[in-house]
């Protein structure tokens, strides 16, 4: 569910959409639904690609046999409208059982579809920046499967996506034309067995939460009118169905109107004094390691359970007894590496947490991730990877709004790791050289602590070229006195400081984490 928070505003003045997730607890019903919709979702999105590529391979044909360029077949759009268009054309035809899905599955694949064609395309004109991005790969049913449910009808608002009377379900989207063979197909008990007089619909409308304390509080949230549900997307992932609901809106420090309570939680922190290890969910000192290595090999050499005619004959064994069947295999992996990310989404979380709600500024060094994973010769991509800096900064980057907290962001290219952090001298060092000696002034020190404190240092230095391009908005002299986060001097009071003074006042200087 996304939603719209009116205290998270946006830089621009607007509302921010955020959503957080929460597992489902789907009935044997309500997973065959769902697994029929993201199927849908499949069908819908291969056909939009194959229609396009088919398209395109026509064209190029004509092209090689000379066609002119006027006379070629007339190009299909790859617009969301026109391929939802040109679905609606042929889905009697191609897919007559479409009324027995939820029309919001086409949507979700049609949606998709036109989003990859537009990346490809605009990666190939040169709009989009980056790495190259190819033609859309089809999908199957190992790939990520998601449906997001829409509602644009008046008045729909949160009592619609969520259960009023439990207030811990969220909406299953139903079939508005299925036949009555769909729900038989679909339901899990007979209609013998069912309760008289009673909707089989409201049966398996709505989806249980193991969360039921987040979506209670989305439920406040949207009661005091402080959110807003836009959509419901439900996904499986990790061997689990979720579904992303609207999170409560974050804790905002304002110093401004809570100087005291801002200041108390900055020197309750401090700097950093003791360095963050690295996860290590996945590489040799990871929890899921030994257990991710054995089923990764498995499932392309094994085979499906002896059939009974090898089970008549005690005396033999078959080459297939002891190995599980590749089904089997697959969700086990999946359950594992979805065990893994939750573990390494709680912990980035809780890090974040700490630094953007302990500390008024925060200075981080722009690295590129990727290229650092796919640097020759390292073989060091698992554990850049498994550390996570890019979702990290994102965190980071939301949270210090949230809590009205600075993030600096310093160049990729500023020499932390090469600069003494105490006088300053440039030395060149390889990258298995862990400890950082300098020649100059004798500093011996761990080579990633001297890379913090130069961080932190070059991050001050730009918050204060920051807050002298706010203040120089009247122009000073070269020789001008500065005046940080002023336009105005501050009035001389008797045995008071002037503008200068009382910008560096030690009180008043805020606890800075690198």
């Amino acid at each position: 569910m996304g939603h719209d928070l009116s205290k998270g505003q946006a830089a621009d003045g607007g509302h921010v959409t955020r959503a957080v997730e929460v597992t489902l607890d789907p009935s044997p019903s309500q997973e065959r639904w769902l697994r029929s919709y993201v199927g849908s979702m499949r069908v819908a999105y291969n056909w939009a690609l194959e229609q396009v590529a088919d398209n395109l391979h026509v064209r190029r044909d004509e092209r090689a046999r000379g066609v002119p360029e006027g006379e070629l077949t007339p190009a299909l759009s790859w617009s969301r409208a026109s391929l939802t268009a040109a679905w609606r054309e042929v889905r009697d035809e191609v897919h007559p059982w479409h009324r027995d899905v939820s029309v919001h599955a086409f949507r979700t694949g049609l949606d998709n579809a036109a989003l990859a064609l537009k990346n490809f395309s605009e990666s190939r004109t040169g709009k989009r920046r980056g790495a190259k991005v190819g033609f859309p790969r089809f999908k199957n049913r190992h790939c990520r499967q998601a449906v997001t449910f829409v509602e644009f009808a008046d008045g729909v608002d949160h009592r619609h996506w969520i259960n009023p009377d439990t207030r811990t379900h969220v909406r299953l989207m139903l079939p508005r034309r299925a036949g009555e063979g769909t729900w038989e197909r679909h339901h899990t008990r007979p209609r013998s067995q069912q309760a008289a007089g009673r909707d089989r619909r409201s049966e398996v409308a709505w989806l249980h939460t193991h969360q039921p304390d987040v979506v209670r509080e989305v439920w406040r949230l949207c009661e005091s009118g402080r959110a807003k549900v836009q959509a419901l997307t439900i996904k499986h992932e990790g061997g689990r169905w979720k579904g992303r609901v609207p999170p409560a809106p974050a804790r905002r420090l304002d110093p401004a109107a809570q100087p005291g309570r801002a200041r108390k939680a900055s020197r309750r922190h401090g700097r950093c004094r003791r360095r963050p290890e690295a996860p290590g969910h996945v590489g040799p000192a990871g929890a899921g390691a030994d257990r991710r290595a054995r089923p990764r090999s498995k499932p392309a050499r094994a085979r499906p359970t002896p059939g009974p005619a090898a089970a008549a004959r005690p005396g033999h064994r078959s080459l297939r007894e002891g190995l599980e069947e590749p089904g089997k295999l697959l969700r086990r992996r999946a359950k594992l590496y979805g065990k893994i990310v939750a573990t390494r989404n709680l912990y980035l979380h809780e890090l974040s947490r700490r630094l953007a709600g302990g500390f008024d500024v925060i200075c981080i060094e722009d690295l590129n991730v990727a290229g650092m994973a796919r640097r020759k010769g390292l073989r060091n991509g698992r554990s850049v990877a498994e550390a996570s800096m890019g979702e990290l900064t994102r965190q980071l980057d939301y949270k210090t709004t949230d809590r009205s907290a600075r993030l600096v962001r310093v160049g990729r290219f500023y020499p932390s790791s090469q600069t003494c952090s105490q006088c300053g001298t440039r030395t060149k060092l390889a990258l298995w050289q862990r400890v950082y000696d300098c020649d100059h002034c004798g500093l011996t020190l761990d080579r990633d602590v001297n890379a913090a404190r130069n961080i932190r240092a070059e991050g001050q230095r730009l918050l204060r070229e920051q807050q002298l391009d706010v203040a120089s908005i009247r122009g000073e002299t070269q020789n001008g006195e500065p005046r940080l986060g002023e336009t105005e001097p501050v009035p001389q009071a008797p045995g008071g400081h002037g503008s200068s003074e009382a910008a560096t006042d030690p009180a008043a200087t805020p606890e800075v984490a690198a």
